[in-house]
């Protein structure tokens, strides 16, 4: 008995840490909006969606299924094995969820439950009876195969909802929102105060005592009567709070959604933190009731238990701080923000090939679309998407990523999805729905523009992926974990515990750097919009810093070649990474703002500073390329090069070297003389035709060999190429010193 205590004692703990990673994740659902909008102060959109999160907790029904919607068959399993069943399933939740929210990445925690007791039910039942189909027996595949239809069913759906609203809304208001608000505000306000109502009803509260199962009934049978007198009852109170009140009718429905969604994620989703514990206490009950005997069937668990209400208290209480004081929280708030910002940001995502196709074929098939669009339309939507007030974007500085129309679109579109599904019981994901509708709002708003959509569609791609992988994950890490404790019982939990807490510590430990990268970004990102030409000219001396390491990099390369090893391979790769990102950032943090902030005749000047920072990254990628040739030459055992050869060689790089090191004076001292630029051409070209006439002598003789001599040559090249590139750099420079880098 006492065992089995111990492990309620560990299911209630790892119930409250599930709580704390899974609200972590799910904030995002409803806090995006209003926080990427800034619809108000942090502290009253944190207000509302606790109130949201209480209330929600409050209005539950403490209903549970403890068979998780028919997944397994309970009294198929005895209560101790029930017991290992869900201890495996806290277990795996609760690194699953803290891996995602240290990485950003949003899911469902609906799914990941789901996916880690069928995973742990299918194990079991296969390691107990040793027949797969005993295993269908016990497994109902009809649910989960439900579930996986919701899921697509909610990216696909939910994406060209927002993408079509969206649109439609934003050529009935425009960007110039002060204006079109005070005619239109009105009956948008009645449309979405509709919505969320019949959402609250419907969705949120769905099966508490406050909302009694004969008004759901009524609702759903005279649906459109409601919809209609809520609808001018609500437009005409919509429309006196903006004439005669002078309100925003925008901040009234973001505010009011938040707390909605807020609502129903702790009325609805609650439970499925601590229902897995409360299925532990109940199989624990049952087995103090039998005096001890944990080996009977787990009949009385096949139905719906009723959760204590001061179970859901506590619960709510740490979910609301949770929600305060969460870092990971705003994590993965961030990611989704990002990539719906309107504006300039930093770029979460790498670009990857897949994303390039996708937006190739995209614009392939809008080009098509837009060639046969009359043109008197094409002219009507590009006048209805005129910025206001002559801008084009929205500066960070400014605190918001998109406007409160898009706000708004948002969070009645995915409380529209939300209701249709709760009304045709489809199984559909919150998460899912709302990071979708996110994504197909940005699309329409041109958010994503040539200049950053690769790394969007990478960004959402990475996210989509990681949904399906959730389930994956999910279902094969529990029937590790299952498969451990069955065999090892419940003593393995002095083992299986410590070592998810390490992880859990490890995964904070990471995310705190990752989010020190982040915020530096940001730091640098704000500094570059405030002071563009300083922010230039720190980064020109940036370049040089840059060209320093790729120097200590590409010496590193040429001696693994005379030498004929392999070493530190490690260090260059992960150099050369890092120098290859300090391109990007800079020519995507700095190319835009330039715009805004330097006039026509300063942008030739310009130009020759973004050609410096191309011709720096070549270098960098050159530097690469003669790493993987000197790999290829030494790792096939070639004959190693001769002393006449390497003394060749390193004279090629003592000519970058200096180069670099000239690069460097004359930036640090403000000082960049043209004529240093002919002396090297001349010094380069002359040194290019002396080591080839060698090396075609050094054949003659026999000194080298053919074999040799091609990959030499290639090597010899390439750094001809990379002195080149520092030459057109430093002649670039040139252009742009006399202006951003002039003397104090």
């Amino acid at each position: 008995m006492d065992i089995f205590l111990g492990v309620l004692v560990v299911m209630f703990f790892l119930g409250a840490l599930d709580l704390i990673v899974g609200v972590s994740n799910d904030a995002v659902n409803f806090t995006n909006s209003a926080m990427g909008s800034r619809v108000a102060s942090r502290k009253i959109i944190m207000g509302v969606a606790t109130i949201g999160i209480i209330l929600g907790a409050l209005t539950s029904s403490g209903m549970m299924e403890i068979a998780r919607k028919g997944l397994f068959h309970p009294q198929s399993f005895s209560l101790q094995e029930l017991m290992q069943l869900f201890l495996a399933v806290m277990l795996t939740d609760v690194i699953l969820l803290d891996l995602y929210n240290t990485f950003g990445l949003p899911t469902s925690t609906t799914v990941s439950l789901v996916f880690e007791i069928l995973g742990s039910a299918v194990v079991l039942a296969l390691v107990k009876y040793g027949e797969m189909g005993k295993v269908w027996e016990v497994i109902n595949a009809a649910g989960a195969l439900r579930i996986i239809g919701g899921i697509v069913l909610s990216v696909v759906v939910a994406f060209f909802s927002g993408l079509f609203v969206q649109f439609i809304f934003r050529l009935l208001f425009t960007f110039n929102l002060k204006e079109t608000h005070r005619y239109l505000g009105g009956i948008f306000g009645g449309l979405a105060l509709t919505i969320m109502l019949l959402f609250v009803v419907l969705s949120a509260l769905k099966g508490s005592n406050m909302v009694p199962s004969g008004v759901a009934g009524f609702l759903e049978e005279h649906l459109l009567l409601f919809c209609i007198i809520t609808f001018v009852l609500f437009s005409l109170l919509s429309q006196g709070y903006i004439s005669f009140l002078r309100g925003n009718i925008f901040r009234v429905v973001i505010l009011l959604g938040t707390g909605s969604l807020a609502l129903a994620f702790a009325g609805n989703d609650l439970v499925n933190f601590i229902g897995v514990p409360l299925a532990s206490h109940a199989a624990y009950a049952h087995i103090i009731e039998q005096n001890g005997n944990a080996s009977l069937p787990g009949v009385a668990l096949a139905g719906v238990v009723h959760t204590p209400s001061y179970i859901l208290y506590i619960a709510a209480a740490i979910m609301s701080v949770t929600l305060w004081f969460s870092r990971k929280a705003q994590t993965v708030t961030q990611t989704e923000i990002n990539l719906a910002s309107q504006g300039e940001t930093v770029e979460s995502f790498s670009a990857n090939n897949v994303a390039r196709g996708l937006v190739q074929i995209s614009l392939a098939i809008w080009d098509s679309i837009f060639r046969i669009i009359p043109g008197f339309i094409k002219n009507a939507i590009r006048l209805r998407y005129r910025p206001a007030g002559g801008k084009n974007t929205m500066l960070v500085r400014e605190g918001y990523a998109f406007d409160l129309l898009r706000a708004s679109v948002n969070i009645v579109t995915a409380s529209s999805l939300i209701i249709i599904g709760t009304l045709n019981k489809l199984p559909l994901s919150t998460t899912f729905v709302t990071f979708m509708v996110a994504m197909g709002t940005s699309l329409a708003d041109r958010a994503w523009g040539r200049d950053n959509a690769v790394f969007r569609v990478s960004g959402v791609l990475t996210v989509i992926g990681g949904w399906f992988m959730t389930a994956v994950f999910a279902f094969l890490s529990a029937g590790i974990v299952i498969t451990i404790i069955y065999f090892a019982g419940f003593y393995s939990m002095l083992v299986l515990v410590p070592s998810t807490m390490a992880i859990i510590y490890l995964l904070g430990q990471l995310h705190r750097k990752r989010q020190k990268d982040y915020d530096a970004k940001l730091q640098e990102l704000a500094y570059v919009q405030e002071n563009p030409r300083k922010a230039i000219e720190k980064s020109i001396v940036a370049i040089a810093d840059t060209l320093d390491k790729a120097a200590d990099l590409l010496k590193i390369i040429c001696n693994n070649l005379a030498k004929a090893k392999l070493e530190k391979l490690g260090k260059v790769r992960k150099g050369l990474s890092k120098l290859a990102g300090f391109h990007r950032i800079s020519v995507a943090q700095i190319v835009q703002v330039a715009r805004h902030h330097f006039e026509d005749r300063e942008m030739l000047i310009f130009y020759s500073y973004t050609s410096s920072l191309n011709f720096a990254k070549k270098v960098v990628d050159t530097t690469g390329r003669i790493c993987d040739q000197v790999v290829d030459h030494v790792s096939l055992y070639q004959t190693p090069l001769s002393k006449e050869e390497a003394a060749d060689l390193f004279d090629i790089y003592d000519l970058a070297s200096d180069l670099i090191k000239k690069i460097k004076e004359g930036i640090m001292k403000k000082s960049l003389k043209k004529a240093l630029i002919r002396k090297k051409w001349n010094e380069l070209t002359h040194l290019r035709t002396k080591i080839h006439k060698s090396q075609i002598s050094r054949l003659k003789t026999e000194k080298s060999k053919l074999k040799t001599t091609v990959p030499y040559l290639v090597i010899v090249d390439e750094l001809v190429e990379l002195s080149a590139n520092l030459i057109n750099l430093y002649e670039n420079l040139t252009v742009v010193a006399p202006y951003l880098l002039k003397k104090k």
